[in-house]
């Protein structure tokens, strides 16, 4: 699985939502004539299609930038630490596909997607970050059930990629919201900047800190990516603080 924001949010469209939000687009409530429904599915393609392109070749660029800079074996740890956070992010958004897009998918309101937010952010987001606890105090039992003693420095650099998927989990409330509901300005917005910040951040920090630099760069990238969510939602996010300083 790619690293990409993008990725990450059609994994659960290609699986299990992709048919509840056709059927939300088509049969469902009959809210959309069929060549508005249609229209969505060409958005989603070309969504897709953007990230089908861009996510591959950031990675492909930051791999031989590895390569070049270090060695085949530094690119190999750096490969691992992305294995092991695929394993986790695929399960959880394998929950996400099957509990929060259907609900995204039936929603019409800029109340009922606030009420859905704040149970993301109470309920969803504390069992990651539980997760990813349990995953950092448990690396070393993981790391020699995963991979040979190669690998081993992977349980040095681990941090990064962990905090870099918590930012990345909380940048999808917004993100599975956006893909939903077609926002494609939004999507390619996001998607763009994360792989062009992802490159630019590898290459300046891994002259510095080598394949640690690289997982810093994620890590960073998807902080950036998060604020720029919350700047994207300001406005849903500024009337819901004013709505609970005036209750």
């Amino acid at each position: 699985m790619s690293d990409s924001l993008g990725a990450w949010l059609l994994f659960p469209l290609a699986t299990a939502g992709f048919p509840l939000v056709c059927t939300q687009l088509v049969d469902g409530r009959r809210t959309l004539p069929a060549r508005i429904a249609r229209s969505r599915l060409d958005c989603f393609s070309v969504m897709a299609l953007l990230t089908a392109i861009i996510a591959p070749l950031t990675l492909l660029f930051i791999r031989n930038m590895i390569v070049d800079t270090y060695s085949i074996q530094e690119a190999g740890i750096w490969d691992a630490v992305n294995r092991l956070s695929s394993f986790y992010m695929i399960f959880f958004s394998s929950g996400l596909s099957l509990y929060y897009m259907p609900k995204l998918a039936s929603i019409h309101t800029e109340s009922e997607f606030k009420f859905e937010l704040k149970s993301y952010f109470k309920v969803l987001v504390p069992l990651f970050l539980l997760m990813l606890i349990l995953i950092y105090f448990s690396k070393g039992i993981i790391l020699k059930l995963a991979f040979t003693p190669e690998f081993s420095q992977v349980e040095n650099v681990l941090i990064w990629q962990l905090l870099g998927d918590f930012f990345r989990i909380m940048t999808l409330a917004f993100g599975f919201q956006i893909l939903v509901k077609t926002m494609m300005k939004r999507y390619f917005l996001i998607e763009i900047v994360f792989n062009l910040m992802y490159f630019l951040f590898s290459f300046y920090l891994i002259k510095q800190n080598a394949i640690e630099g690289v997982l810093q760069a994620y890590f960073y990238t998807n902080v950036l990516c998060f604020v720029l969510v919350l700047v994207l939602f300001r406005k849903l996010l500024v009337k819901r603080w004013f709505s609970a300083k005036l209750k």
